[in-house]
C-alpha cells in the first residue's frame, strides 16, 4: 500500500496476498496470459461482479495443465498499490465486504449491490 492503514486492513492485505500467491489466484489489475488460453477458457465471468479473477485463475490452471504450460504468480517485483478505497470507506463498510467475501460469496457473486465497494462510483 502507499500508506500504512489500520492494522486490520494491513493484516487482510497480507492474508490476500499470501493466499494469491499460494493458491496461484492471478488477482489484481495486472493479469497477462496468451491470447488463446484466455479465448479456450472463455475469460472472466460474467456473473461475478467480484471474485472473477479467481474463477478465471482456477480455469486458466486447468488449461495449462491441459498443455503443458505453467502457471505462475509473479511475486519478485510487488507493485505499491493506493489505499485509497481503503480510505473512503468506514470501518464497518470494509467489514461488510469482509464478511460478503468469506461467508456469503456463493450467494452474492452475482448482485452488483453488495459488492458497493466496487461498484457505488464513490472516489
Amino acid at each position: 500500500m502507499d500508506k500504512e492503514l489500520h492494522w486490520f486492513l494491513m493484516l487482510w492485505m497480507h492474508m490476500w496476498n499470501w493466499i494469491s500467491a499460494n493458491l496461484s489466484y492471478a488477482a489484481g489489475s495486472f493479469v497477462f496470459t496468451r491470447a488463446d488460453a484466455f479465448q479456450a477458457v472463455k475469460g472472466f465471468p460474467d456473473d461475478c461482479y467480484t471474485g472473477e479473477e479467481i474463477w478465471f485463475s482456477r480455469r486458466l490452471k486447468r488449461w495449462a495443465r491441459r498443455h503443458g504450460q505453467s502457471f505462475r504468480i509473479l511475486t519478485r517485483h510487488p507493485l505499491t498499490t493506493s489505499s485509497r478505497k481503503a480510505s473512503l470507506y468506514s470501518t464497518s463498510e470494509l467489514f461488510k465486504t469482509l464478511f460478503l467475501s468469506l461467508f456469503l460469496y456463493p450467494f452474492t457473486r452475482g448482485r452488483r449491490s453488495a459488492w458497493f465497494l466496487w461498484y457505488d462510483g464513490r472516489r
